[in-house]
């Protein structure tokens, strides 16, 4: 009896994107996935030779690319562009 694949994705299974889904979900070229896997920035994992990019783990350094607003820096001193005085 053959094995029948599951018609709908497993939410419980991580979805796993190529570099070229990859590239297309961040909205940048291909070659840009590969140079930030390459460099390690971006998560990836090698499988028979070809990339692959866990979306949850995806997502996670999506966000952790992403500056917060709660985090807001202390001004440099002597930076003038914080002063609201004309003159």
């Amino acid at each position: 009896m053959p094995y029948d694949l599951p018609k709908q994705p497993n939410q419980d299974r991580p979805q796993i994107m190529t570099p070229k889904e990859t590239a297309q979900y961040l909205g940048v070229h291909l070659m840009t996935v590969y140079r930030l896997i390459h460099k390690g920035e971006l998560p990836g994992f090698k499988i028979g030779g070809q990339w692959r990019i866990k979306k949850d783990v995806l997502d996670t350094w999506i966000l952790d690319q992403t500056p917060r607003k709660a985090e807001k820096r202390d001004p440099v001193e002597g930076d003038d562009r914080q002063s609201t005085d004309a003159g």
